[in-house]
């Protein structure tokens, strides 16, 4: 879910262009209450075409195959993954660079690092099919965002070309950044994240309750897809989480 409940109890972080993606039976009943209170969402369904136009919308191209062979759980799954990403690289990025979420998207590291993270979902749902996902829940300075889980499958997300002598490389400097080129996510992946992080303008992400939340946030890419794949999240973390990420088993 793309929504945050701040300390006084309004929701912020609610966009048409980011909205959030139901699925399952009571999926209808959620979405009556987020519409009580004009909150925007989609319905996953397991019609094909209406899965193309609702609950997966651009969020399609993710997929390995095309539109019309998105089911419900893969455009739920693709949703959750874009928040996965969103929770475990935008904490990241504002401890490191001292920013808030809108600005982040305009620093150095975060284009890389979220190329890492789409890379590591990648090879996690070509190589785990049955992997889950949880988006956990963020609170970010006094807003907190619902999670979500979704089976990870291998037709979420499209292939992605690694070069592993590069990624070895890189992997073994501690502070380096990405020194390999992940292709960057879809564009649609892209204006996902920036929506939800502009409809939340000024916030600063709580790095106390990310380093709680470690495991079920970073520590997903970390347990599901090699550390040689993403070497700059894992010397961000090293950075601004050492003792929780020690105590992650990497893949």
């Amino acid at each position: 879910m793309f929504l945050g409940v701040r300390g006084d109890g309004s929701v912020s972080g609610c966009t048409p262009d980011a909205p959030s993606v139901l699925h399952g039976k009571h999926a209808a009943f959620l979405g009556g209450l987020l519409a009580r209170r004009g909150l925007p969402f989609e319905i996953a369904t397991d019609d094909a075409t209406a899965n193309a136009a609702t609950a997966a919308g651009d969020l399609s191209e993710c997929t390995a195959g095309n539109a019309a062979a998105a089911t419900a759980a893969t455009a739920a799954t693709a949703a959750a993954v874009v928040k996965l990403m969103w929770s475990s690289a935008l904490w990241l990025v504002c401890a490191e660079e001292g920013c808030t979420v809108d600005e982040a998207h305009e620093t150095n590291c975060y284009a890389p690092l979220v190329a890492e993270l789409w890379g590591a979902a990648t090879a996690a749902a070509a190589g785990a099919p049955t992997a889950s996902t949880s988006t956990g829940n963020d609170n970010d300075n006094g807003a907190a965002a619902s999670g979500a889980d979704a089976s990870a499958r291998a037709n979420v997300v499209a292939d992605v070309h690694i070069d592993a002598a590069a990624t070895a490389a890189a992997a073994a400097a501690d502070d380096a950044p990405s020194a390999f080129a992940h292709p960057p996510p879809p564009e649609a992946v892209l204006r996902r994240l920036r929506a939800y992080s502009s409809s939340l303008a000024g916030v600063i992400p709580s790095v106390e309750l990310a380093r709680g939340e470690l495991p079920y946030r970073n520590g997903w890419f970390l347990k599901h897809a090699s550390v040689e794949l993403q070497p700059m999240h894992a010397a961000l973390l090293r950075r601004h989480a050492p003792k929780e990420t020690t105590e992650i088993t990497p893949r």
